[in-house]
C-alpha cells in the first residue's frame, strides 16, 4: 500500500460518497466507532477508551477532536486529512512496534501521554487514566490523532521524541 505499510487501511474519500459532506462525516464516524468502540482496541494489555461526553451533533466529543483542528475548542473546524485517515488510528496503535512508527511518552498536567508517530507524518496520542494494582494505567484514553505537515511542528515533535529517548534507561 503505502511504503510497504500494508497494515494501514485505505483512506475514506469524499469522492466515494459523491461529494456529500454529511454522508462523508457519517462514514468517518461509522469507521471511528467500528474500529475503536465496537471492536475494542487495546495497548499494552489495557483497553483504549473514547471520550464520549459531551455529545456534539449526535457524536462523541472524542471523535470531533480527532477530525477537527484549531486552538480554541469552540472554534475548531473539520480537517479533511484527519477525516480521511480516521481508520489509521487503530492500525497504528495495533502496529506501534513497526519500524515505521516512532513511540515515546510525554507528561502533561501530571498525566502520561503515549505518542505514536507514523513516518513523522501522522500522530496518535493516548493518555493514561486511572491506575491498577501493578502500577500501570487502568485504561488509555484516545486523546487525538492528526497529520503533522508544518516543519516547525515536526522539529518540535522530533525534539520531544529525541529528549525522551535519550533519557530512557535500557530495558
Amino acid at each position: 500500500m503505502l511504503n510497504g505499510d500494508d497494515w494501514l487501511p485505505p483512506m475514506i474519500e469524499l469522492s466515494d460518497l459523491d461529494g456529500d459532506w454529511n454522508r462523508f462525516i457519517d462514514a468517518v464516524y461509522a469507521r471511528y466507532l467500528n474500529d475503536l468502540a465496537n471492536k475494542k482496541v487495546s495497548f499494552k494489555g489495557r483497553p483504549v477508551v473514547l471520550r464520549v461526553h459531551p455529545l456534539e451533533r449526535g457524536k462523541g466529543s472524542g471523535f470531533w477532536h480527532c477530525i477537527q483542528e484549531g486552538a480554541i475548542e469552540s472554534q475548531r473546524v473539520p480537517d479533511m486529512e484527519r477525516c480521511r485517515r480516521i481508520g489509521w488510528i487503530r492500525a497504528i496503535i495495533e502496529n506501534w512496534q513497526d519500524a515505521s512508527i516512532e513511540y515515546w511518552q510525554e507528561t502533561r498536567d501530571n498525566k502520561i501521554d503515549h505518542l505514536f508517530w507514523w513516518r513523522e507524518e501522522y500522530l496518535v496520542i493516548l493518555s493514561e487514566r486511572g491506575s491498577n494494582s501493578a502500577g500501570g494505567p487502568d485504561v488509555y484514553l484516545l486523546k487525538t490523532a492528526y497529520l503533522i505537515t508544518q516543519p516547525h511542528s515536526k522539529r518540535k515533535k522530533r525534539k520531544a521524541r529525541d529528549d525522551w529517548k535519550s533519557q530512557r534507561r535500557p530495558e
